[in-house]
């Protein structure tokens, strides 16, 4: 049965979809987001370590290769550590008395060979006992990324299933929306567009309705999300969190070995190597998986 509607009420149903779509497509985009939030919260807590470890390694460091560097001058105005002169900029070294523009150059140029090396040496942790500020931000970063996963999951297969529905009664709506336009259509065409308001009103009235405002709510309330929530979520699900980490940003728990020190054919035949974890209660890390599969192809169980 037909619905009466005005001018008004298609344009009110068409912009409600429109705004539903908008915050559908944000919630699936928003796994990207998130997993870029994860690299830079990981690589500033990266960051806090390794400024640690400088902060352990005298500025007299700078000349142990003998090269004439005026170390005194240095620590006369403060630079007592590596991670002080890590931190400082040539032209603030150059304005050092003593210290020329040149000598500015070569001294960072020593640190940042020394800051390279302690990079590739630092590996992070994530711990309850270790609630830092990096911390924190790093475990809600990867906590949101893991929840919106499934958000993102659900809102595609909504779009994908009425998206184009959707944009086909938008379409003959639309063309007859206008009280002008209205006026001069064909009865077909206003035949057209009352059944495309009846589409789109039912559709927000039923099932998709319902589950894109529950989707766009869960998506809503990610964005949200508490820092104590989120270490809630990580004991858990700390090992979810790991492989997450460890699949964004590769090397920082210490797992860089992609494989794990076996020739690049045999580590090829084992990644390839089928493995159905369906019947396990926990999920591994990866270096369990690539253990499991390591037996597997070995057949030495």
């Amino acid at each position: 049965m037909a619905r009466p509607f005005s001018t008004t009420d298609a344009k009110r149903i068409i912009a409600r979809h429109q705004n539903i779509i908008e915050k559908l497509n944000r919630a699936v985009s928003s796994v990207e987001k998130y997993r870029t939030n994860v690299k830079e919260a990981s690589d500033a807590l990266v960051t806090q370590e390794v400024l640690r470890v400088l902060a352990d390694i005298p500025v007299e460091e700078i000349n142990r290769d003998k090269r004439g560097i005026r170390v005194k001058s240095l620590r006369d105005y403060g630079y007592r550590t590596i991670a002080d002169v890590a931190s400082a900029s040539v032209y603030s070294i150059a304005s050092i008395h003593g210290i020329s523009e040149d000598a500015a150059y070569s001294i960072k140029r020593i640190v940042n060979d020394i800051v390279s090396k302690a990079r590739q040496g630092v590996k992070i942790r994530i711990s309850t006992d270790n609630r830092s500020r990096e911390a924190t931000a790093l475990v809600l970063a990867l906590s949101q990324y893991r929840r919106s996963q499934k958000v993102a999951d659900e809102c595609r297969q909504l779009l994908n299933k009425n998206k184009q529905t959707i944009d086909y009664a938008v379409e003959d709506l639309n063309s007859s929306a206008g009280s002008l336009k209205w006026f001069f259509s064909s009865k077909a065409k206003k035949q057209r567009a009352a059944e495309a308001y009846n589409i789109l009103v039912d559709l927000i009235g039923g099932t998709y309705g319902s589950e894109a405002e529950i989707q766009i709510s869960n998506a809503d309330a990610i964005d949200r999300s508490l820092y104590s929530e989120a270490w809630k979520d990580f004991e858990t699900n700390s090992v979810r969190f790991f492989n997450n980490l460890e699949d964004i940003n590769p090397g920082v728990l210490g797992n860089d070995d992609s494989m794990y020190g076996l020739p690049e054919d045999l580590a090829r035949e084992i990644q390839e190597e089928c493995f159905f974890p369906e019947g396990l209660l926990c999920e591994l890390r990866r270096y369990q998986e690539w253990g499991v599969k390591y037996a597997l192809h070995q057949e030495r169980v």
